[in-house]
């Protein structure tokens, strides 16, 4: 009965017009509604609306994404962290192109064998897209069913997957499963917030969370993991024949894959005083004291978190007489006015973007 009740009450909830107006959700297109899921995710609908909107103009369809480079996409990308959901959004569009005729498949599972789409992203294509009944469940769901419900399992544990998603399959309606999953996704975040608006919730009276006092404790958080601390030193090297800088693609199998960056000395311990840099056996490696480089000037030191690290990341702008040896097979050498023009990682933007 008191899944029945949830169903009913949440359709209800939409049809009183209280589901957001966002510009992914007045259309059937898979290919729009993929691309603001994956936008979406891990970042909040204020800061992924311009970049959906950009996109969608810049590629207005799979058949003009599947034909850009990365280094478009990345640029594209820039600010909204975690890049390989990037790389894997172009590797999705070609896909698509190349496999499926530039058709996205109909059916969940097949919709899974796809780069970069997870149970989640599947679930919300199939049903938005497709008006299949499959349940999206994603952090909002996790929050809104462990409350009503009381399900008091780690949301990302394999119980809880299991748990969450039979429970899903439950509720779902299936006549009307788009708006069943837009109605979670926005009750969850407009009502059933970390801090619930409880005095405005239908759900009050049979709210498990609500009536245990439990409202703090659901859905249940998996400790988190111990960052690894990492220490980087960048030289933002300046030329003598003008204003150019050897900049050079971070590679792959570490974090921003593809992005640009200054050389780097990454060390396993922090300097005492970033000037030290200049004693390091990385320092000479790099070829530095043979064109007489020097630090003219060094920038305040700043921390970057990502999911499992901590970046510890210093710039410090180096003047120098020629191009060390060993930069010129990693480097590319380009003007100040052109450094913008490259995809950078978040904490090198403002460097790169300096008139």
């Amino acid at each position: 009965m008191k899944e029945k009740f949830f169903t009913r009450t949440l359709l209800q909830w939409a049809d009183e017009g209280n589901l957001r107006r966002l510009p992914w959700k007045e259309t059937k297109n898979p290919y729009l509604i993929w691309l603001s899921e994956i936008i979406l995710q891990q970042t909040r609908v204020e800061q992924g609306t311009p970049y959906f909107l950009h996109f969608r103009k810049t590629w207005p369809t799979l058949q003009h994404l599947a034909k850009a480079k990365e280094d478009q996409v990345l640029k594209a990308w820039q600010g909204l962290g975690y890049y390989s959901r990037a790389r894997r959004l172009l590797a999705c569009a070609k896909r698509v192109q190349d496999e499926y005729g530039g058709r996205f498949p109909r059916e969940y599972e097949e919709l899974l064998k796809l780069p970069g789409i997870g149970p989640y992203t599947a679930a919300a294509i199939a049903s938005f897209a497709f008006d299949q009944a499959v349940p999206a469940i994603d952090g909002n769901a996790h929050r809104l069913l462990a409350r009503v419900f009381g399900i008091d399992l780690p949301p990302h544990s394999a119980e809880g997957k299991r748990a969450f998603r039979q429970m899903g399959a439950r509720l779902i309606s299936k006549e009307r499963p788009a708006d069943f999953n837009q109605a979670v996704m926005d009750f969850a975040s407009t009502v059933c917030k970390p801090k619930p608006l409880c005095e405005n919730c239908p759900f009050s009276q049979a709210c498990t969370a609500l009536l245990e006092n439990r409202i703090a404790e659901l859905p249940r958080k998996t400790p988190p993991k111990e960052k690894k601390k990492r220490f980087f030193y960048y030289l933002f090297i300046h030329l003598p024949f003008g204003k150019y800088h050897p900049i050079r693609q971070r590679p792959g199998g570490d974090i921003w894959q593809g992005l640009w960056e200054f050389p780097l000395i990454e060390l396993p311990r922090p300097l005492k005083a970033a000037r030290q840099i200049t004693r390091t056996r990385a320092w000479k490696e790099l070829g530095l004291p043979e064109v007489a480089a020097r630090i003219c000037h060094v920038h305040p030191p700043l921390k970057h978190l990502l999911t499992h690290r901590e970046l510890h990341i210093q710039v410090l702008e180096v003047e120098a007489q020629a191009l060390p040896e060993p930069l010129k097979t990693t480097c590319l050498i380009t003007d100040t006015k052109n450094l913008p023009t490259f995809a950078w990682p978040k904490p090198l933007e403002k460097y790169a973007n300096r008139k």
